[in-house]
């Protein structure tokens, strides 16, 4: 089970920068997510949970009652790791989120 996880996060990383559909900058999600209401807020937080819905219970496991507020946050402080503006987000982000929400197994 964990080698599945392992392949899958490898996946979800190779197909997050290796594809121009959604490409979406850490500059262009950090603006978007500060904006904090209007429709490229709204886009960039269907996004981050798009992100988040597709690694659900794979590698990312997050508890219920988690808001999207709250992830968001995440998403946030994740951005910071990145070295310029320009930097795929998709990869941040998942890496954040595997941080704050990991998976346990039994």
């Amino acid at each position: 089970m964990k080698f599945a996880k392992i392949i899958i996060y490898a996946l979800a990383l190779v197909v997050s920068t290796a594809t121009n559909a959604q490409f979406k900058t850490v500059g262009e999600v950090s603006y978007k997510l500060s904006l904090g209401q209007g429709s490229e807020f709204i886009e960039m937080a269907g996004y981050v949970a798009g992100l988040a819905d597709a690694g659900q219970g794979f590698i990312i496991c997050i508890p219920r009652g988690t808001t999207l507020g709250y992830t968001l946050g995440v998403a946030s402080r994740g951005l910071s790791a990145a070295r310029g503006p320009n930097d795929a987000a998709a990869p941040l982000l998942i890496k954040a989120m595997i941080a704050a929400y990991p998976c346990r197994t039994l």
